[in-house]
């Protein structure tokens, strides 16, 4: 039996780093496509047709929603396996609806995401619990929504706060001793907001939390940004 060919997209070098590590160590499997954004995988398909994609979300140019749509609508044999913080029930539904064959959190363990592979290559689809469970709760209005980003991102408490005085011009050392936290604690919450939101700086962020209105501005924030810095 021929080994199984790989794409792999996703806008996170790292996260790309370990996926491809990961896969250099089965014998079956062989990396054809390496990509950033899903117009890159599908300038890369026309030339080399993978069996399974490994599928991130939230890539510039073109996200993993609008390539999984394309690709599932050219190519219906190709298999793929969206990798990504979401857990939204309706982003979910929806992915599964345009055709996505399974749905794996970046926390996975590496032997759950070769299962994955390695399932929707033998059965089409391969469903975890919890998307089992999203997809019955999602499938209820599923005519009604259309395929994308859940609008809400779940955010810890603290995740949310720290969001908030980075967008209120806080620095990381700042945020930590107004918090009473150690600065590496908060450089790790700002890195846990990078990949959950999807992008690659602060300043992306901030604009993202704005536009998606994640929270309301507090108007305060010059008084007691002052109020701090005086202290």
């Amino acid at each position: 039996m021929a080994n199984i060919k790989l794409a792999i997209a996703d806008a996170h070098p790292v996260f790309k780093i370990g996926l491809t590590n990961l896969i250099a160590d089965l014998d079956d499997i062989d990396l054809v496509i390496a990509a950033e954004n899903g117009k890159e995988l599908i300038v890369k398909i026309e030339k080399q047709t993978p069996d399974v994609i490994l599928m991130g979300l939230r890539m510039p140019v073109m996200d993993g929603i609008k390539a999984t749509s394309y690709i599932k609508q050219k190519y219906p044999d190709i298999k793929i396996i969206v990798l990504t913080v979401y857990d939204g029930k309706y982003t979910i539904a929806n992915l599964m609806k345009i055709g996505a064959n399974a749905y794996l959190l970046k926390n996975a363990e590496p032997d759950e995401i070769k299962e994955a592979i390695y399932t929707v290559m033998t059965t089409g689809n391969y469903y975890s619990d919890f998307v089992s469970k999203a997809m019955h709760e999602g499938l209820i209005d599923i005519r009604k929504i259309r395929p994308e980003f859940d609008l809400i991102i779940n955010l810890t408490n603290r995740e949310q706060e720290v969001l908030k005085l980075i967008c209120k011009g806080f620095t990381s050392v700042e945020i930590a001793a107004y918090l009473g936290l150690e600065y590496k604690t908060i450089e790790g919450y700002r890195n846990n907001l990078l990949e959950k939101v999807g992008v690659k700086n602060t300043a992306r962020l901030i604009t993202y939390a704005l536009e998606n209105n994640l929270f309301s501005l507090d108007l305060r924030i010059k008084t007691q940004k002052k109020s701090y810095q005086t202290a």
